[in-house]
């Protein structure tokens, strides 16, 4: 009898395999759950179709609804960018979004700044599987001392030091009450605004110059 070949996981299309294409989307596997240490070997399928995009490019519609256009880099350039995101940034405690943050720095490490075509490649994406945002940064936010996006924002924001002059954040209401620390060991760093409450607040950040403040506006 004659068999067709099998495969256990199909990185151009992981739905075809019952696994996640998508951050959070369809077959996306319950990470509190015991079994499989929470899904990492069907979870992963989400890193496997971000390489895949990055490196051939892709148009489409992910499970978030989020409409996508990737310019393919090829193998040579993603593959650097993997390996230095690995062994500079990645730990075996990252999630993917130290995944999309690593990959990013790297890309900004071997291609620099002058151009930003390959930095967009990596941050469209991510996107596409689900991470960050669709427009990358313009190159003078980039350069600037510290900034935040996006602002206004509704999930998360981000806290970017390109130099990493910044310290230390913290995040005031209106009312003075800190409701957000965290000590600074990067270029970027990711707060979670999922359970706070719409308005405004003010994000502090003491760095080697002294201290400054930015608003923020959570929709």
């Amino acid at each position: 009898m004659k068999r067709e070949p099998g495969f256990l996981r199909d990185m151009s299309n992981p739905n075809v395999r019952n696994m996640p294409h998508t951050y959070l989307g369809n077959y996306w596997f319950p990470t509190d759950s015991e079994e499989d240490y929470g899904g990492v070997h069907l979870n992963s399928s989400v890193g496997n179709y971000w390489f895949y995009v990055l490196v051939n490019g892709g148009i489409g519609v992910n499970d978030l609804e989020q409409t996508y256009q990737v310019h393919g880099i090829g193998m040579e350039a993603a593959q650097k960018i993997v390996y230095r995101a690995l062994m500079r940034y990645l730990t075996p405690n990252s999630t993917y979004y130290d995944y999309y943050r690593a990959t990013r720095q790297a890309a900004l490490d071997l291609y620099g700044m002058d151009n930003l075509e390959i930095w967009n490649a990596v941050n469209e994406a991510w996107y596409a599987v689900g991470i960050g945002w669709k427009d990358a940064l313009p190159q003078q936010i980039l350069q600037a001392d510290w900034s935040i996006y996006p602002n206004p924002t509704t999930e998360y924001v981000y806290v970017v030091s390109p130099n990493q002059s910044i310290r230390k954040i913290e995040v005031f209401d209106l009312s003075g009450k800190m409701i957000f620390t965290s000590d600074v060991a990067s270029e970027e760093t990711i707060i979670d605004l999922r359970s706070w409450s719409k308005g405004m607040y003010i994000i502090r950040a003491t760095h080697e110059s002294g201290i400054g403040n930015k608003k923020l506006i959570v929709k």
